[in-house]
């Protein structure tokens, strides 16, 4: 899997989510699959081969047995409380058995999402049965590892991004300039043609904005309020840069691809086309528009829809009245 370039955080949290749980699903898929292969393996394990495996540790639970015998004589006189029970338990803990069952040992064998407890199931497994028999079995076993792998790689990977876009929140345009890949492509190159005459009105706005409400304070409270400055042009100025550049971030989800050519008409949020060429042929044409919704209330807010689709008459009109050809970028 591959992890896309997710600027929303919500997004990318609920990704990130979506991907923990796909790590849980593929280990515990791994504990099934080897649950499975003992299984199937065992049914296929005649009684004679465990028998004769039995026997070749005969001699040394023999051993063992002397050992228990040789210590309950010597309790008896040292520490007679002790039962015969504790005294075979202490000797089996640390007897050193030079070599145990090998079939027992896979079917006690565990598994999870560690390399080496993945290796180590393998290696018992060939051991007890052989690295023919067991060849299509440590292939499963490995698919299902890869698998694992790649969704923690992939949640890796989302983690960073996530990390990168908290640290992004508080960047300003400029030092998002400076750092964010999407400032090379072609989306923002195409935007980047509407960026003064978009500050300008945007600016604008915002002037009136500021002294429509700084007179109805005033006449409000009656005390004078400070003038529009300088600092505020600035501010509407950053503004406006982070609506062209939230416009170019909407846009990139939206098509998902390497975008090859882009053609833009229209006011960038209230009525415009983009028309692309991705780099694997496709094309693609996305309407952006202003509207105004309500809420259940009854209160009214307005929304920026994007939809693909044919270009948007309105769009092509106002292009047609700014008197210049179409902004191009190839």
């Amino acid at each position: 899997m591959l992890v896309t370039k997710i600027k929303n955080i919500n997004t990318m949290k609920a990704y990130i989510g979506h991907l923990q749980d796909s790590v849980e699903l593929e280990k515990r898929e791994l504990e099934k699959l080897a649950n499975q292969i003992q299984q199937d393996l065992e049914k296929g394990l005649s009684k004679e081969e465990f028998e004769a495996e039995e026997l070749n540790n005969k001699p040394q639970r023999d051993e063992m047995d002397q050992i228990v015998n040789n210590q309950l004589k010597l309790q008896k006189r040292i520490a007679p409380q002790l039962s015969e029970a504790h005294i075979r338990v202490n000797v089996a803990m640390s007897y050193n058995w030079k070599e145990k069952n090998k079939f027992t040992i896979f079917q006690n064998a565990s598994i999870n999402s560690s390399e080496k407890m993945v290796n180590s199931f393998i290696r018992k497994g060939e051991q007890a049965f052989g690295e023919d028999k067991f060849a299509p079995y440590r292939e499963k076993i490995e698919f299902a590892f890869d698998n694992i792998k790649g969704c923690q790689h992939d949640l890796m990977v989302a983690r960073e991004e996530r990390d990168k876009a908290r640290e992004r929140k508080n960047y300003t345009f400029e030092q998002l300039k400076k750092v964010d890949p999407i400032f090379e492509g072609k989306l923002w190159k195409v935007a980047e043609e509407y960026e003064t005459d978009y500050i300008k009105k945007f600016v604008k706005n915002c002037k009136y904005i500021f002294i429509a409400r700084a007179n109805k304070k005033q006449q409000e409270t009656g005390k004078l309020q400070r003038a529009w400055s300088e600092k505020d042009v600035a501010q509407a100025t950053e503004m406006a840069k982070m609506e062209i550049l939230r416009y170019v971030y909407k846009l990139a989800r939206k098509i998902g691809k390497e975008v090859k050519t882009a053609k833009l008409t229209g006011y960038l949020w209230s009525f415009s086309t983009l028309e692309v060429e991705c780099e694997d042929g496709e094309r693609q044409t996305w309407n952006t528009h202003q509207i105004t919704n309500y809420s259940c209330y009854g209160r009214p807010f307005t929304q920026w829809p994007t939809r693909k689709g044919e270009p948007c008459v309105i769009a092509i009109a106002i292009e047609e009245k700014k008197d210049k050809s179409f902004w191009a970028v190839k």
